[in-house]
């Protein structure tokens, strides 16, 4: 099968996207095996209710640095770039983050105490001062990526990576317990400003000149709708969080960030790898719409194939996954990281939308699109508890299958991309993703049973089958994508 008009945009531009997507991707797997690593240790140590409280802080804080800077990290990729807009965004992000760690710190005894872990109010007080540490480095990043420095970048990610998943593993073992979660999160932030800031050329004018009413009005004009869009969509994302725990306790939550956790880290994370590139080189090109649609398809088309591929083979291979790295006392979550994987297939067809709203200058579609969604998606849930954990884990992926079709319609009328176009380049991603689920679903009968050597199998499966059927029906673009 041939690829359909999903050329890159430019030789020089689409170089540039490998290249980032490469760095930006062995940041990712350095940082994200030790992060899975700690994951399995501290999920065995702590148990599902102390593993559930403190994964619920950590969900939330990481939910807050979406909307933390009011959106003028997204403004400074867009706008021109200027020494004096990049002064008055950290003056207004770092005044921002301030304000959402005081509200935080307020308001946790109250959410504690609802949950049955009054112990634990400090243990969440302190990891909000994440929030103004990572505000700090959000702002020499956005310059970075503004100025396609994606490999500038790269020390940065690794650094917030190893300092996190070091730190938790060292005081887990170490016997610190869910303060490991906690201390490992606030080293991981101070390591990614400090490294941000030392990798950017950029260095702030004198303090005084920070403060600017027309500088200030152009970074919230685009950045508070901007925000609004990214919180929204976190809130899509992690709702279920709240659902789960409100409704049927941090135990609950526990078994349910489980079943989440590898799913997020080995799919949905990488999401954000494209993301991280794509956005600045959106922007780049959103003058010259016929460009714009062929980098969004190809785009589409890679992140795709790597979602069908990987949702589906971790899908089937759950089963096998959770005995073995989880344990027996986790097989409640079997259903959960199940559903969850397919509901990231679902994800990945919409993980970028953001991006093209955000480059062409119209965040405002996001935010809508979000609203409804978010509305649509509470009762949903909430109805969903009556039949557990992995009810509210299918609820997801019901609302994930239908906003993927709403979304990608909103998209194609922002860039008048015929539908039929969209259509065609997701083809070889559908058959990508049912080669990798018979992979893994023959590499799971070869060794029956919860073992090492049955994980080993069943991931080898996935991707031989994936693989498999991508160099059958889809090589060109692959070639595109890894050569040009």
């Amino acid at each position: 099968m041939t690829a359909p008009e999903v050329s890159s945009a430019s030789p020089r531009l689409a170089s540039v996207a490998r290249a980032g997507v490469a760095w930006q991707g062995a940041a990712f797997v350095l940082a994200r095996l030790l992060l899975l690593v700690s994951t399995v240790l501290l999920a065995r140590f702590l148990g599902p209710s102390d593993y559930g409280l403190i994964s619920f802080g950590l969900t939330m804080v990481a939910a807050l640095n979406v909307v933390s800077d009011i959106g003028v990290s997204q403004a400074l990729v867009y706008l021109p770039d200027n020494r004096k807009l990049v002064d008055t965004g950290l003056l207004i992000g770092v005044s921002g983050s301030v304000v959402l760690m005081a509200l935080w710190i307020g308001i946790v005894p109250t959410l504690v105490d609802a949950m049955g872990h009054p112990s634990g109010a400090l243990q969440l007080q302190v990891l909000s001062v994440v929030l103004v540490i990572t505000t700090i480095g959000q702002v020499p990043d956005a310059v970075l990526r503004k100025r396609l420095q994606f490999a500038r970048r790269m020390p940065a990610e690794i650094g917030r990576g190893l300092g996190r998943g070091a730190v938790a593993v060292a005081l887990a073992l170490l016997g610190f317990g869910a303060w490991s979660l906690v201390w490992a999160e606030i080293v991981g932030a101070v390591a990614y400003a400090v490294v941000c800031w030392v990798m950017v050329s950029h260095r702030p004018g004198p303090l005084r000149e920070w403060p600017d009413r027309a500088r200030s009005r152009t970074l919230l004009r685009f950045g508070v709708p901007t925000a609004l869009n990214g919180g929204l969509a976190v809130a899509v994302q992690n709702v279920d969080y709240l659902v789960v725990v409100s409704m049927l306790g941090t135990a609950s939550l526990g078994y349910y960030f489980v079943g989440f956790r590898i799913p997020e880290l080995v799919i949905i994370s990488v999401f954000l790898i494209f993301s991280q590139v794509t956005y600045p080189l959106y922007a780049k090109v959103n003058d010259q719409p016929e460009r714009l649609r062929r980098g969004y398809l190809l785009a589409t088309r890679v992140q795709a194939t790597y979602g069908f591929a990987a949702g589906f083979g971790v899908a089937v291979a759950a089963p096998v996954l959770v005995p073995v790295l989880f344990g027996e006392r986790y097989a409640a979550t079997i259903p959960v990281m199940a559903a969850i994987s397919v509901y990231t297939v679902f994800r990945s067809l919409t993980a970028g939308t953001a991006d093209v709203f955000k480059a062409v200058g119209r965040p405002e579609l996001g935010m809508w699109l979000g609203v409804a969604r978010l509305s649509l998606l509470v009762p949903v849930l909430l109805v969903a508890t009556h039949w557990g954990i992995a009810g509210v884990a299918v609820g997801q992926l019901v609302m994930a299958v239908l906003f993927a079709l709403v979304t990608q319609q909103v998209v194609c009328r922002a860039i008048d991309l015929p539908m039929s176009r969209l259509l065609r380049t997701l083809v070889p991603p559908v058959l990508a993703g049912l080669g990798s689920a018979l992979g893994a679903y023959l590499g799971s009968l070869l060794v029956p049973g919860d073992t090492w050597v049955g994980v080993v199998l069943t991931v080898l499966g996935s991707l031989v089958g994936g693989s498999l059927v991508i160099l059958a029906t889809d090589r060109g673009t692959l070639r595109k994508a890894l050569v040009g």
